[in-house]
């Protein structure tokens, strides 16, 4: 904690001085070209597979990235697809290798058929020593959170909002979610993988929901500023977008500490014997006594999911009350 104390106050001193350039979201750094690749085209598949943002689905439409990172490889394949615009908002400056991410444009290119290549080469040039992006096709936007996307990019701006292992991060999630809802079009669809994870104590050897027992002062103060986790659970993300007056769906991805593949989309509802073990319920009420009182009140299948996708319908409807109400206030 300590350690992680020490993080999370450079994070908030760096943010106070207006540097925004951070290692958060600096997913491909890690990657050579073909893992890189590989990871794009996944993501843009479970767009697709989860959240139903096919060809036909987004062509002629705006869409709205949330987080993208070091790397623009999928709003570059959501454009190729048939986006009209995608747009990419991040709160940081994840820093990069350009001749990396070059060659990864590179690489993703030739990934494409022969209709997506034509339009991906309106949107970006890789003939120089770094891509450049056609702002007109994908746009990059980065210092603003997506607390602030209203004031940012407008209300009622996007078709379609998506992000991947972001909202996870966001302590002021109730902003948020009412800011993403507000630049979303009636009739929008928003399709976020949300993680309810901590790395802190699961890393160093400790049970992986150590982090659910740490009281909400101290816990502030070691992960608000930094990417960790902002300790939501799906039982809270559903009262919420219910709030908001969005019709939402959760595909279950994977449990709590479990190493198996991920399961498939349509897992709305876990099973004994299928998705858990008696090994995994033991686990959660090793820990229970010990975790915050709001979380001893989850239920063991709302406690035990790791990892989602969040599909979310706003109505042709007016917004809700309460949505007008947060955005008034």
């Amino acid at each position: 904690m300590a350690a992680n104390l020490r993080h999370n106050l450079s994070a908030r001193w760096n943010i106070s001085r207006g540097r925004m350039d951070s290692d958060i979201g600096a997913t491909h750094a890690r990657l050579s070209t073909t893992d890189s690749v590989a990871y794009i085209n996944r993501v843009f598949d479970d767009y697709r597979n989860y959240g139903g943002l096919n060809e036909h689905v987004i062509r002629g439409k705006r869409i709205l990235e949330v987080g993208p990172g070091d790397n623009l490889g999928v709003a570059l394949r959501l454009y190729a697809a048939g986006a009209a615009q995608v747009v990419c908002l991040d709160k940081f400056f994840a820093r990069r290798d350009e001749a990396q991410q070059l060659a990864v444009y590179r690489a993703l290119r030739e990934s494409l058929n022969a209709t997506e290549r034509s339009r991906f080469d309106v949107a970006v040039s890789l003939d120089g020593a770094a891509a450049q992006i056609n702002s007109e096709c994908v746009q990059y936007l980065f210092g603003s959170s997506a607390e602030d996307a209203v004031d940012t990019l407008g209300r009622d701006s996007f078709d379609f909002v998506v992000s991947r292992a972001v909202i996870w991060e966001i302590h002021e999630t109730d902003r948020a979610l009412e800011a993403l809802t507000a630049v979303l079009r009636d009739g929008g669809r928003m399709v976020h993988k949300i993680a309810c994870i901590d790395w802190m104590f699961r890393d160093h050897g400790h049970h992986p929901l150590e982090f659910l027992t740490v009281n909400d002062r101290l816990y502030r103060w070691i992960a608000h500023d930094s990417g960790k986790s902002n300790r939501r659970s799906i039982a809270w993300y559903r009262e919420k977008l219910a709030a908001l007056g969005l019709a939402s769906t959760f595909h279950i991805v994977r449990i709590v500490g479990s190493s198996r593949a991920e399961f498939p989309p349509g897992t709305f509802q876990l099973k004994r014997g299928v998705h858990f073990e008696d090994a995994d319920l033991e686990m959660l009420r090793e820990i229970r006594p010990r975790l915050l009182p709001r979380f001893q009140l989850l239920t063991d299948e709302d406690l035990m999911v790791e990892d989602m996708f969040v599909v979310a319908d706003k109505p042709l409807a007016a917004r809700p009350a309460a949505l007008r109400t947060a955005l008034s206030a």
